[in-house]
């Protein structure tokens, strides 16, 4: 049995406090969270944002400085010698990996065992990307033609021990894309590339002779970019 006083005191009280939870607390609660929410999606789904989280990429770079190739100097093992000689031809050169353009490559003698050196004319730099674009995209047959490289042993300055990277095969549509590579970013002086392990090429239909055009026996790389930070 409930006393009148006892109800006076309980009942309109736990109503007052109910209806406040329920009438202006909850819909207050729900307000915010959903503006919050709204927030987070806007600037999670924004391409801006989305871009400004990421790490520097070999596609967007960011605010890292591109090592000129006047600054670099170039030393690898034995080139192959292309038709018409040295002489006439240097597309297949050292030169053709830092000289910004995709239809030459490097092409050496031997494929595995091969090594690159490149030396930083200005010292010690802070090496933060490293990126390649591996075989010879200068056309859809003479990419598929070509050997290309499989996976590279790194070498710097920084961080003792040498890094493996792979590299991929990529479509045709996209055969001029570049490759991050795996490496001890940090003070450099030089950075000493070797050939470990490499793809073959094959025989396509040259779609612009309209016959076959036959796989070569020798790996390219047609471009090797460094980035260094500010």
């Amino acid at each position: 049995m409930v006393h009148d006083g006892q109800e006076k005191a309980t009942g309109p009280g736990h109503t007052s406090v109910s209806w406040i939870l329920e009438h202006v607390l909850m819909p207050l609660v729900v307000t915010v969270v959903g503006v919050f929410l709204g927030l987070f999606v806007t600037i999670k789904v924004t391409p801006e944002w989305t871009s400004w989280l990421q790490s520097p990429s070999c596609a967007d770079p960011k605010d890292l400085v591109p090592v000129a190739p006047a600054d670099l100097e170039v030393a690898s093992s034995p080139t192959k010698t292309p038709p018409g000689g040295t002489e006439v031809n240097t597309d297949w050169s050292k030169d053709s990996l830092t000289d910004r353009n995709t239809a030459t490559a490097w092409v050496p003698e031997q494929n595995e065992g091969s090594t690159l050196d490149f030396t930083f004319t200005e010292g010690s730099v802070d090496l933060a990307l490293l990126c390649v674009v591996n075989g010879k995209p200068s056309d859809e047959a003479g990419y598929q033609n070509a050997g290309k490289v499989r996976s590279l042993r790194i070498e710097t300055d920084h961080g003792g021990r040498a890094r493996i990277s792979p590299l991929r095969i990529q479509a045709v549509d996209v055969m001029q894309q570049r490759q991050e590579v795996n490496f001890n970013e940090g003070m450099t002086t030089h950075v000493h590339m070797e050939v470990v392990d490499w793809y073959p090429g094959i025989d396509v239909v040259d779609p612009e002779i309209q016959r076959w055009s036959e796989a070569t026996d020798n790996i390219a790389l047609a471009e090797i970019e460094f980035y260094r930070k500010p």
